[in-house]
């Protein structure tokens, strides 16, 4: 068994202060207000969080612009087991949802709450988590939470090309290194790291794609657009209590799952 390394960024300390509303008067309610990581690019704080590159960017072709919380996807083509898939550009969430976004759609009347009896490993039966992805939410109310910002859910083919960093050689978001438990810094949240619960969302400046996008490998597996088999979706992107085998958080690999599931481990994030 490995040793768990210590993360700062996975402490849930019952002591943190909450995340603040950005207090814009804008449509959400004060303290209400989707985290500053999903709407502007910067960190929960208001620091101007770990991207270089907070501002709004063009896709390779120039002919669209993301929103500051997202991030342009240039098209490209791949093999993804044995198949040639081609994916369009597209703007992809910087990050995982997170809980406190979440809970400010369910505020907003948008989003069906994560029920209080949901199973003691979900975020939202600790502390301090609203920076961690939102998980224990079914792939409808991941839907329902996308279109309340006028977003969608990625395909399984445009997360998988996101998850490679739009590199078609490429088997993670960083390259195709695999990640270790020596890795310093760690590239992404997993089992060697904290295999007791998520890590705050973008924490892993070293697992980010070259687009600036974080935890596409590691923290929650993603829910998808994609259907598998008759009631089920595409989940991807491995979780933080995996540690073996690396294919788990590689970028062609998915799950089928239950589209009704809400459990630890499985969260997402939108794209348009």
């Amino acid at each position: 068994m490995l040793t768990a390394a210590v993360c700062a960024s996975c402490s849930s300390d019952p002591d943190a202060p909450p995340e603040r509303g950005d207090g814009d008067g804008g449509a959400f309610p004060d303290g209400n207000a989707p985290d500053r990581s999903e709407r502007d690019g910067g960190a929960a704080d208001g620091s101007p969080g770990r991207d270089a590159n907070p501002e709004p960017d063009a896709d390779a072709a120039d002919d669209f612009r993301c929103p500051p919380a997202m991030r342009a996807i240039p098209a490209g083509s791949f093999e993804r087991n044995d198949a040639g898939i081609t994916v369009g550009p597209f703007c992809l969430d910087r990050t995982e949802v997170t809980l406190g976004s979440f809970r400010a759609c369910v505020t907003a009347g948008a989003c069906d709450p994560i029920p209080a009896s949901a199973d003691e490993r979900c975020n939202s039966r600790g502390t301090a988590r609203d920076g961690h992805p939102a998980d224990c939410v079914t792939a409808v109310q991941a839907e329902s939470f996308c279109a309340w910002l006028g977003k969608r859910l990625p395909s399984s083919d445009e997360l998988s090309w996101a998850a490679r960093g739009a590199s078609a050689n490429a088997k993670y978001p960083w390259g195709s290194a695999d990640p270790t438990p020596a890795d310093d810094p760690p590239r992404l949240c997993w089992a060697p790291i904290s295999a007791d619960h998520t890590c705050t969302t973008g924490a892993f400046a070293g697992g980010a794609s070259p687009q600036g996008v974080f935890d596409l490998a590691g923290n929650v597996w993603e829910w998808t657009s994609t259907e598998a088999g008759t009631g089920n979706r595409r989940v991807q992107g491995g979780a933080y209590w995996d540690e073996a085998p690396l294919a788990l958080f590689q970028a062609d690999y998915w799950e089928p799952m239950p589209a009704d599931t809400a459990a630890p481990a499985y969260g997402f994030r939108c794209a348009m």
